[in-house]
């Protein structure tokens, strides 16, 4: 191909500038949480300088690991256009099941984690049997749901007790290769992540999200997606939920109400649309830990613990301006508005 003549060079070289400019906002709104958890981390390590070592980000990431799972399944859920509130529920009968079934051998803990890991995917395949079956909406059906799960976990363990094996907890408290079970838990789930997030099942999900009825003429399995994304979320919920139960060492019928709108907020700062059709778990991940820092570096700075929701309503609120401004660019880039 020639090389554009002196006379076209200008106009070539305005329209690929535009290209470059318009890309801008489309970025600055993918970065936005990754940049959050940068300047939260700095204005942290400003004030606890033994904050970024790697036994100190192993306890950071410890405290964050039960939301970033409970935010990498609701984004699943957010990219359908729906919502799944009874992560809770699930969360707190992971916790409360891991601390009356394990026995303190490999075998049981294995076997126990694997199968609270699927109950967890199978309440969440109830969540989309229900709205396929039922057509109801997902808020309607996963409220009754979260309260199913709760009032089961209140059966099982009426108050936050039980027992977790020490061999679990001393393999959570290990640090293969000089890093902390945590880091290398979230860095599985990423690469997870990296492979699945361009699958044939992830493009079904933005499909039903962004035009249910465009899947659906496209040749999408719209009941079986939806089922298989909740499926997902519980999954993910279960499996923080057992984690969670490490770090308390007990298990709670009622711990996990906390992480309900934790995990869509860390989904909204990731940048996610509520009305589904995109979303990205690794930013929803980096969002769950923007939220943990928050009250970390509320604690560095000397103030109030109670200030520490008015932080995080702060930086939920600058995320959700940032969404809704990437957005707007964006479709006047696109000249779907004038």
């Amino acid at each position: 191909m020639s090389e554009p003549s002196s006379a076209t060079a200008p106009i070539v070289l305005g329209v690929r500038l535009r290209s470059v400019l318009g890309r801008i906002p489309s970025l600055g709104l993918k970065l936005t949480p990754y940049l959050l958890l940068v300047l939260l981390e700095l204005v942290y390590v400003s004030k606890q300088p033994d904050a970024f070592t790697r036994l100190a980000i192993g306890f950071t990431v410890a405290g964050g690991l039960c939301l970033a799972f409970a935010a990498a399944g609701q984004t699943i859920v957010i990219m359908t256009g729906g919502i799944d509130l009874s992560v809770g529920g699930v969360i707190s009968l992971a916790t409360v099941l891991a601390a009356t079934r394990y026995h303190n051998s490999s075998a049981s803990i294995l076997a126990w984690t694997v199968l609270i890991v699927l109950i967890g995917a199978g309440a969440g395949a109830l969540n989309g049997i229900l709205l396929v079956w039922l057509n109801l909406q997902p808020f309607i059906v996963t409220l009754a749901t979260w309260s199913f799960w709760s009032g089961v976990a209140f059966w099982i363990l009426p108050v936050e007790g039980g027992l977790i094996p020490q061999r679990l907890l001393d393999w959570v408290n290990t640090n293969p290769a000089g890093f902390a079970v945590p880091i290398w838990i979230l860095v599985v789930g990423l690469l997870l992540w990296m492979l699945v997030r361009r699958s044939a099942l992830m493009f079904r999900i933005r499909a039903i999200g962004s035009n249910r009825d465009s899947a659906y003429l496209s040749g999408v399995n719209v009941p079986l997606t939806l089922i298989t994304a909740y499926a997902i979320s519980g999954a993910c919920a279960a499996a923080g939920g057992v984690f969670l139960a490490t770090q308390i060492s007990s298990g709670s019928p009622n711990i996990g109400d906390d992480f309900i709108l934790q995990a869509v907020a860390a989904v909204v700062i990731g940048g996610a649309s509520l009305f589904g059709g995109n979303g990205s778990v690794a930013a929803s991940v980096a969002g769950a830990f923007v939220l943990t820092l928050a009250g970390s570096v509320v604690f560095a700075l000397g103030f109030s613990s109670q200030l520490e929701g008015v932080i995080r309503a702060l930086i939920l609120a600058a995320a959700i301006i940032a969404v809704s401004a990437g957005t707007l660019i964006k479709r006047r880039r696109q000249g779907r508005i004038a």
